[in-house]
Order: C-alpha cells, then structure tokens, then sequence
C-alpha cells in the first residue's frame, strides 16, 4: 500500500529541479520560465491581482487510487468558465496532465477540481496557472504530494469442508429429492460451523444439462451452518448435485457433490375398451361407410391418438378417408369414414397403443359393400347400341328402315314414347354424336352395364339436357342406372358437361356414373326445383389436360344462372361421390334451400385463368344476378379440400354432422361470409397448416356449438374458431359452444367486432393460445384450456 504526504505553498515550485520546467501557456502569448520568474507577480502592472490555492481532499491514498484536489481561483468578479492550465510534475520528471485534461473551466464562484491517479511512487506536483487578463493578474498555485510503498499484511484463512446427506436412498421419477448440506470452517481452534454463507447450487440432469433446485441457483446457510435443496426428477437417471462455497475473507472456498439414481415409477395403467358402432351393416358401392367410437378407461380419455385402418376384402390394409390416425375428443369420442369401390366384406380396426396412464386396445367390426341397386322400370321402348328401337312385346319400331345412329335412335323413342312412360337403355356402349333431350324418363341396364359415351367435341354444349327441344319445363322425369363418359381426354379443347337439367322440377337422377368431361358439370341446375341426385358418382370434371395456363372449371353438381332472376332451390343431393372435380364438389350458385346428405366430395384438382392458379372447395354456395343464396342445408357428408372444405356467402346455411378434412398446405375448413343465421354444429375438422377449422367473417347471429376440431400441423398453428370481420360491425348473435379444438395455433379468437357474445364449455387441448376474446360484453363461461 502506498500512503500520500501532501503540502501546499501559492508559489513553491517542485523540489525535483524546478527551473526544467518551462510551460507555455496556451490560452495567451505568456511564456514562463520557471527557473527566473515568480509566476505570482509577472504582468501583474496595473492589475487587479489573482490568487490560486490547492486543497488535498484525501491524506491517504493507495497506488492506482484517485487524487481527488479542489482549486479556488480568486480575485476576479466574474469567475465562471475561466480557463485554468493544469499540469502533474511526475517522479521520473516527466509532465503529464490529470483526468481533467490541460485545462480546467472555473464555476461562477471561482472553483475548479483536479483528478489524477499515481501509478508510481514518489513526489508528485499539481500545478494550476491561470494565464491573466488585460485587466487581471497571473496567478499560480501548486500542491505537492508523495506516495510510499507501505507493507501488505497477509490473511491466512482457515480451510473449510462441506457435508452432504440425501434424506431419501429410494427416489422415483416425480418424487421430492431432498439434499441437507453443513459448512464446516476448519480454524486452529478447531471446527466452526459457518452462518450466513452463499452457497451455488447446481442440479445436473442424466443427459448433462443443468437446472437450478426449487429454492435456486444459490442459498444461505443458517445459524448452524446448514441449508437445504430440493428437486423434482422428471425422468430416470443419474441426477448430480453440486455445491460450490466460493469463500470470504476469513475462509476459503470449497465445492462438494452427491449423486443420486432415480428409478421409473411403479405406475399401476388402467384397462382400456373401444366401441366402434357402424351407421349400418353393409352400404352400397361409392356411398360412405361412418362408424362412431369411443375410447374408455375408468372414464372416457380424450386426447388420446388412435390408429384407424380399412381391411379390403382382397386383404390389403388402407387407411380410412378420416386419416391414419385420429385424436379422441373431449368425450373421448372419435369417428371413421370409408367410401368402398369394390363388393365384399370389409373391416374397420381402431388401435390404442396406450400411454404412461393406460393400457392399450383394439377393436374391429365389419361391414358388406354391395353393389348399386338398379331401378326397375317396365319400359314402353327398349333401345340398344346398334340403334335399334323395339317395344315392350320386343318387335322392332325403329328404324322402319335402313340403320340408325345410336343418338338418334334414344332420340327417336324419347320423342315418341308417350308421357308418363319409359325409354330403357339395352346393356352395351352407345356411342352420343349430339346432344340427347330427355323429356321422357330414360334408364339404363345397370351402371355398370350400359354406357353412354362421347364420340365428338360437343363444343360449349352439354350431353344431355333434361328439358324439351324447346326448353319448356318438365317435371317427374327419372334418369337413371347408367354410365356417362364425356371422353374428355380426348377432347381436351371441349368445354361440355354431362346432365343439364333447365327448368326441371321433381325430376331425379339416380344411379349413375358420370366422369371425364372437359368443363363446367357433371349435374348442373338451371331454374330447377325440387330434383333429387342420388346414389351418384361423379368425377374427372374439368381441366382433364392438366393446364397450366387456362384449365377449364368443373363442378360435380352445381346451379347455374341461365335465368338470371330464377334460382335452383329445395334439390337433394345424396349419398352420392364426387372427386376429381377441377373447381368445386358442390356448388350453389345461385341456389336456395337445398339439401346435401351423407355425400363424400374429395380429390379437387386445380384450375387455372391465365396461369394463375385458382381455389378449389369442396362446398360453395355465392348469390348471382339477382338470386340469393340462402337456406342451403349439409349433413351427414365428407369434405375433403386442398383450399377450402366450405365457402359459404348466403345466410341460414347449416352445416352438421360433416367431416371438413384439409389436404391442402393451408385449408379453410368452413368460411362464412356475411351467412346470417348460420349453424355449424356437430362437425369433425382437421383445417392444415395456418388455415382455420372455421371462419366466421361479418356474419349476425352465428351459431357454432359441438364441433370436434384438429389441426393436421405438426407445428400447431393456425385457429380452430376465428370470428370477426372486416365489413361489417358490430356482430351480435354469436355462439360459440361445446366445441373441442386441439393442437392449433389459437383454438378460439373472437375479435372486438364481435358484441354481446357467447364462448361458454369450449375445450382447448394442446393449442399454442387457448382463446383469444376482443369482444365487448362477452359471456365467457365454462372453457377449459389444457
């Protein structure tokens, strides 16, 4: 340690050889020498005279440590920011400056401060000078002050040693570990137990990371030199504790560990079953096979992951059309769906593996395809592909004749089969060259038996349209238990369809097979009401070649506005199969009040205007002209979508009981625009990627309640719920009820559009935010998130 001796004198100049030094000053043109000048009287004719002194703040001081001087320039009236030169004479003779620099500026009373840090010992000289004015004298003072080497004494601090103690020699996974530790000092006078000292405490897991006890990364030891940690293992291994004492100034540091092996624990699992009840014991070739299931153990599990497979009658294993696997809901319910192609006998296998808390289970049931019923029909003509018209006693009526196209010959007996009759289609593969007007009930063999086909471009028309040659309206009219092949691959530049009904009412399409036609349908409504399709499978409807560039649409049954004030309302659509289709699955547009059951839409392709690729839905519904669309009913059906499963703009629409699955990067499963009085109720839907199960924008008195939702991404995002809007404000009528939502980004968001709603016994599983409300005079009861 160094120790500083100060003194002070106005004029005494270093002892260390003085008159070396000769400073120039740099605020005026005054040069002084220090060896034949007193620096307290030069210029000073006819001046007010000045005076500095030099005050030592501190006596002591240690090497490397601050000087801290005050200075006091006096004698001038006004003192602020007068420049006062400073200057450190060093041991070694050397000049060098303090913290302050060269120069110091005065405060308004004159005062001024000096820092400086010795690095050396010796005799050291402050030197302040202030330079004089015209009015004012020169003035100078100086402190000096020395630094001697002072010896260091040594501490010598006791050893010192830790003791560990576990409380528990058995541990398992979950357990409270407990660690009492002692801190002993080890003193000539013996041992001493060591209070109030800081002890870190590290927990090293079995894979080498580390992590903090529960009571933190240090603690203290108490009047007895003791302290305790504790900790919860989460998995099994050998787990270190760590302790380190870093010492004080009386006693050195010190480290210990303990180890400590942590076994599984003993969990006793609960038995598991699962039901898996069909909707029916057999279905038809392309309709939808459902089975509803429910996984219990001492209760009904939710959350659990389920493996789901499809034995074909061949064997084979394939997944069913709801996915590999699936997720039970809050009920610990999950549902299955499977559309067979071929006959036999088929089974549906659920597997559980099980989890840390249950056993595992399987379940199996079987089911029967069976093949389409064919209508029979008696029938007034009989008509056969080499265009032979005969009548029911089996004597030939057309052609009198000569040979007959097969068109004209179904032509020919469509017209002149009385009203109220029948025209039957013999087995075989009619070739069509123009379009067919069917205005009496046509049927076929068997849909699988007789086949229509395309033999030519049919340019913009369409195969076959359900009216008069005329257009006039028709009613009670069958077209049946056939098949129609628009051979659109090999008109790829064609834009027909397959069935146009215009201004047809209570007309039914049934049993039929409708596929590759290059554009726009496979059914498509005009003004009609009242028709039904059923037990129908349509694909490959639209964009056949796969452009790029300008694909054509295609729908598989759809409204069209042909009669731009006339919708097409109160039609059914069931159990029927579409796939395929370039555009939409089914499409009311306009369309009023009609009803979509147990039908599975999946497989869109895409369609492109100009090389930009347009969105496909499996459902669409969109006012045209000056037709709403309003009323539209789903139940009971499957949606399979790569951009949106529904995309609805009309009110009152309800969807119940479907299954909405995205295929897509980021499906929608159901978007409502502005769909007053809507209802989504009792749906399954696995929306993918950053899409939402359903989307609710600027719709009044909204109703979504009962709805299983969950998310295809692994990387849990996207919403489960979304309501808002962008257009309309405030929305009231909004409920949101019962739903389970898993593994999204947000499971429910309801924006500050939203009034007076309702969020009540909604379920969260695993989802990034569970819900979101911005809404004013919200009801929020009943939610669990998890």
């Amino acid at each position: 340690m160094a120790v500083l001796m100060v003194t002070s004198a106005l004029t005494t100049l270093p002892a260390n050889n003085p008159s070396a030094m000769k400073l120039d000053d740099e605020n005026s043109n005054a040069s002084v020498d220090m060896a034949t000048s007193d620096l307290g009287h030069l210029l000073s004719y006819n001046k007010i005279a000045t005076s500095i002194t030099l005050v030592q703040e501190n006596v002591v001081a240690q090497l490397n440590s601050n000087v801290h001087i005050n200075g006091q320039l006096s004698g001038i009236a006004w003192n602020q920011d007068t420049v006062v030169r400073l200057h450190v004479l060093c041991p070694d003779g050397s000049i060098d400056v303090p913290a302050q620099g060269k120069f110091a500026n005065t405060d308004p009373t004159g005062g001024f401060t000096v820092d400086y840090i010795p690095t050396t010992v010796g005799n050291y000289t402050i030197l302040a000078i202030f330079a004089g004015t015209n009015r004012y004298s020169q003035a100078s003072g100086n402190t000096q002050f020395e630094v001697h080497e002072e010896q260091l004494v040594t501490v010598v601090k006791a050893p010192t040693s830790m003791a560990l103690e576990l409380t528990s020699s058995s541990v398992k996974v979950g357990d409270v570990m407990e660690i009492a530790g002692t801190l002993i000092g080890n003193t000539d006078q013996g041992n001493t137990l060591i209070a109030g000292a800081q002890i870190g405490a590290v927990v090293v897991r079995p894979d080498g990371s580390t992590v903090s006890p529960v009571q933190g990364p240090q603690v203290l030891t108490d009047a007895q030199g003791s302290f305790i940690v504790t900790f919860s293992p989460a998995n099994t291994g050998t787990y270190q504790f760590q302790f380190d004492f870093a010492g004080d100034g009386s006693f050195e540091g010190t480290r210990a560990a303990i180890s400590s092996e942590v076994a599984a624990p003993v969990i006793v699992k609960s038995a598991t079953s699962i039901s898996l009840t069909l909707a029916s014991s057999s279905v038809k070739t392309g309709m939808v096979m459902h089975a509803d299931g429910v996984l219990t153990g001492s209760g009904p599990i939710a959350g659990a992951t389920l493996t789901l497979q499809v034995q074909l009658p061949s064997g084979s294993v394939v997944n069913p059309t709801t996915g590999m696997t699936t997720v039970t809901d809050a009920d610990g319910e999950f549902v299955i769906d499977y559309t067979p192609s071929s006959l036999g006998t088929y089974v549906f296998i659920a597997t559980f593996a099980g989890d840390s808390m249950n056993n595992g289970s399987s379940v199996s049931v079987t089911f029967t395809a069976t093949a389409p019923s064919t209508t029979t029909v008696p029938y007034y003509y009989l008509v056969s592909q080499n265009g032979v018209v005969k009548n029911a006693a089996g004597s030939t009526v057309y052609p009198s004749s000569g040979t007959a196209t097969a068109t004209a010959a179904i032509q020919w007996a469509i017209d002149n089969c009385p009203t109220g009759k029948t025209v039957k289609l013999d087995a075989g593969s009619f070739p069509i060259s123009a379009k067919i007007y069917v205005y009496k009930n046509l049927i076929g063999s068997g849909v699988d038996k007789t086949k229509l086909y395309a033999s030519q471009n049919f340019g913009g028309i369409t195969m076959i349209q359900m009216s008069t040659k005329s257009g006039a309206a028709i009613n009670h009219i069958t077209l049946s238990d056939m098949e129609l092949d628009g051979k659109g691959l090999s008109w790829p530049t064609g834009t027909f369809g397959a069935v146009e009904p215009i201004r047809a009412t209570y007309c039914t399409i049934e049993n039929m097979y409708i596929h590759h036609f290059p554009k726009s349908h496979g059914v498509n409504f005009q003004a009609s009401s009242y028709n039904i399709v059923r037990n129908c499978t349509i694909s490959y409807i639209g964009n056949l070649a796969k452009s790029t560039t300008n694909g054509s649409y295609g729908n598989g049954v759809c409204a069209g506005n042909m009669f731009p004030d006339v919708g097409s309302d109160h039609n059914l659509v069931e159990n029927c199969d579409i796939s395929y289709c370039s555009m939409v699955g089914i499409n009311w547009e306009p369309g009023n009040y009609n009803v979509v059951r147990n039908c599975y839409v999946h497989d869109l392709t895409s369609w492109y205007t100009n090389g930009v690729k347009q969105l496909t839905c499996a459902a669409y519904m969109w006012p045209k002209g000056a037709v709403a669309s309003v009323g539209n009913e789903y139940y009971d059906s499957t949606f399979e979508a790569m951009d949106y499963g529904f995309s609805i703009n009309g009110g009152q629409t309800t969807i119940d009981g479907c299954t909405i699955i995205g295929k897509g990067k980021s499906t929608i499963g159901i978007y409502m625009h502005k769909a007053d009085g809507c209802k989504i109720t009792d749906n399954v839907i696995r929306p993918t990627g950053t899409g939402r199960a359903i989307y609710v924008a600027g719709c009044l008195s909204a109703t979504i309640t009962g709805n299983t939702i969950t998310s295809g991404d692994s990387a849990h995002s996207g919403y489960g719920i979304w309501v808002g809007t962008w257009d309309v404000s405030p929305l009231t009528g909004i409920v949101i009820s019962g739903n389970t939502v898993n593994h999204c980004g947000t499971g429910i968001a309801v924006t500050a559009d939203v009034k007076n709603g309702v969020i009540t016994n909604n379920v969260c599983y695993s989802c990034t935010t569970g819900i979101t409300n911005s809404g004013t005079g919200t009801t929020l009861s009943g939610n669990r998130v998890s």
